[in-house]
């Protein structure tokens, strides 16, 4: 019986009525991505200081200084470093803004407008870590220490306050309250998590990637991008992680996999490549870490583990049940 202690990161989302984003019609089908099929350019940026709450909206901060905006690969100027994964998940553009207390504490906001709202979800399941408190802010938040992050439509917005003391917590959810109320539309969240069954949500990390960086940052498989998915998701539970690779049809998906196969027969990282019953290969790394991948319709599955070939080919069986189960409505394109 699969009882790996397997979870992932489903918080719930909250949020009063509001209007569908805008651009959501253009940006979902089939996407604000350059060069994805149909892609008829991206829709106006939004107007982010109008998001920006002032002095009337808090009690004990205002604002100070003026705002500052970054577009496109202006993002290097504010990001020292860790810019790329940002235009991985489709940045577009990002405001900042500090407020100030009496006390002279100083709290940070950053509004970040993505290309859609999968990717804002995707960006916010990346920066969130697994011990993070859940709040009824946008449509999932998570307080972890003096970082809030929570998502709504294409944004994304991150408040980092100075400490975590009462005053700084009660200035961090706020500012967020307000910023959630003026942002007046919600979004669609990828479907692709939804292979993953709800009874394993509870503990671990679940990342929506959207390429090789995201992918990377769960487990470095090969220096080099031999799996060129267009969507994935990552569950990380330490010792345990599974990931789901799509592609943009069963053809190409079967033609990667082929693909991966060899790569992993060939890197002189890996040892004891097998077949294995039911279509699964298996492998094994320097640090004794198996790899198992099978492949599922339009899918590659992979589940990194300690050789437990039993567990595997279990969690394949729940996966491809999960993505059997997904609505045939359009992906995001990459």
């Amino acid at each position: 019986m699969f009882a790996l202690g397997l979870a992932v990161i489903l918080i719930a989302g909250w949020g009063r009525p509001v209007g569908r984003d805008p651009a959501s019609a253009a940006t979902q089908n089939p996407g604000q991505i350059k060069g994805a099929p149909g892609f008829a350019g991206p829709a106006p940026l939004l107007d982010l200081a109008k998001l920006l709450p002032g002095r009337a909206d808090l009690q004990d901060w205002a604002p100070k200084d003026k705002p500052q905006i970054y577009k496109g690969d202006d993002l290097f100027l504010y990001i020292d470093g860790g810019a790329e994964i940002f235009h991985e998940y489709g940045f577009r553009q990002v405001i900042t803004q500090d407020y100030a207390n009496p006390a002279g504490k100083t709290i940070t906001l950053d509004i970040f407008e993505m290309a859609t709202s999968e990717c804002a979800y995707g960006m916010y399941s990346f920066k969130i870590g697994a011990k993070g408190k859940s709040l009824p802010i946008g449509q999932d938040a998570s307080l972890e220490d003096y970082y809030l992050n929570f998502w709504k439509g294409r944004c994304l917005i991150t408040i980092t306050g100075p400490d975590g003391g009462p005053d700084s917590l009660s200035g961090i959810e706020r500012i967020g309250r307000s910023v959630d109320a003026k942002i007046n539309f919600e979004g669609p969240r990828p479907a692709l998590p939804g292979v993953l069954p709800k009874t394993w949500a509870g503990t671990g990390r679940t990342v929506y990637v959207r390429g090789i960086l995201g992918l990377q940052n769960i487990f470095t498989f090969f220096a080099r991008d031999v799996f060129l998915f267009k969507e994935g998701v990552a569950s990380d539970h330490g010792l345990l992680k599974v990931f789901v690779l799509r592609y943009s049809d069963a053809d190409e998906g079967r033609k990667r996999f082929a693909a991966i196969k060899d790569a992993f027969q060939k890197a002189s990282a890996y040892r004891d490549f097998q077949e294995l019953p039911g279509g699964i290969f298996k492998v094994e790394d320097a640090k004794g870490n198996a790899i198992f991948g099978a492949a599922f319709e339009d899918c590659l599955g992979l589940v990194v583990n300690r050789g437990s070939r039993s567990a595997a080919a279990e969690i394949f069986d729940i996966l491809k049940r999960g993505r059997a189960a997904l609505p045939s409505a359009p992906r995001t394109p990459r």
